[in-house]
């Protein structure tokens, strides 16, 4: 079944991709719906990745449609993967949307190259 835009909530805005990444290069991301128009992704470290764009997110209104209200907290299993497990959470700062990959739950940091695997990135705002 494809995935479809995210049109669950009305006057929000969304973000919808499949990341996955080659050696230690940032991540590529088939983009399915980008309401901000042009969300950059870029490795900062390993299993560590980061979504920029111009101007602030807006924390507060933030969620993930996988998540729910489970949003920085829930761990979720790469798809293609054995192993490997990753998070979405708003930056501390809301400059930016941060992806953490890990190699188990106990938080062992882990590129998404090295397990495999895509991941899938699903965030809204509401206004």
């Amino acid at each position: 079944m494809p995935i479809q835009p995210n049109t669950q909530l009305k006057g929000a805005m969304s973000f919808q991709g499949i990341m996955s990444q080659s050696g230690t290069d940032d991540p590529t991301m088939i983009v399915i719906q980008d309401d901000w128009k042009g969300i950059k992704w870029t490795r900062r470290g390993v299993g560590d990745y980061i979504g920029t764009k111009t101007g602030k997110f807006l924390q507060h209104k933030m969620r993930s449609t996988l998540f729910g209200n489970n949003f920085g907290t829930t761990m979720i299993p790469i798809s293609g993967s054995t192993t490997g497990y990753y998070q979405v959470s708003p930056g501390p700062n809301t400059d930016y949307v941060t992806v953490g990959v890990f190699a188990d739950l106990a938080y062992t940091p882990i590129d998404l190259s090295d397990i495999g695997g895509t991941i899938l990135i699903q965030f809204t705002q509401n206004h």
